[in-house]
């Protein structure tokens, strides 16, 4: 299991393996074992290995699962609700509301770059880019004016989040006023 920041409580037991996402993201490489089925709970649903490897992330009220090995089934509603077969190179977001979107295509390599030390944009609004990019920075970023909008393509490490910022302001033509490290703005 590797966790970006996160909190996750654990529990193993002869019967199952049971662990709670209560924000952040991690992903999980699942040992078979039918005697002891993995189940993630995150916010109202919960994801059931079915396979080897997928990511949960909690973001505000909303919650992703992305496959990135095999399968996972979905279920809603905290295991009472409906469930859907989740497959290898699937995302689906679901809400606290009980909403939950379609599976999407994605790129499974880009989305677990974050193991590998690198977050992947392709075409993202500068506003998701900064916000990801800010998740590594033990400070406050935000975007003010029309510069939200602009949408990026590239790929920056979280090992210097700061550094990343400044790439961003470089190649997008955009200034900041950093107040410290901890607190960054940026406008165009």
């Amino acid at each position: 299991m590797l966790i970006r920041p996160s909190a996750v409580t654990i529990e193993i037991r002869s019967t199952d393996r049971r662990i709670r996402l209560l924000k952040g993201e991690a992903l999980f490489t699942v040992a078979p074992d039918r005697s002891r089925p993995f189940t993630v709970q995150a916010a109202i649903g919960e994801t059931m290995a079915l396979g080897t490897q997928f990511s949960v992330r909690r973001t505000g009220a909303d919650t992703e699962v992305t496959v990135t090995e095999h399968s996972v089934m979905l279920v809603s509603g905290e295991g009472k609700g409906a469930s859907l077969i989740l497959r290898e190179g699937q995302s689906i977001r679901y809400g606290a509301d009980g909403r939950i979107d379609a599976p999407r295509s994605i790129n499974t390599e880009a989305a677990t770059a974050w193991t590998d030390g690198v977050l992947v944009f392709k075409n993202a609004p500068l506003c998701q880019v900064v916000a990801e990019i800010g998740r590594y920075h033990p400070g406050y970023m935000t975007i003010v004016g029309d510069a939200s909008s602009l949408h990026v393509c590239g790929v920056f490490r979280i090992d210097d989040p700061v550094a990343a910022i400044s790439r961003l302001q470089k190649s997008l033509g955009l200034r900041s006023v950093q107040l410290s490290r901890s607190l960054i703005v940026i406008f165009a």
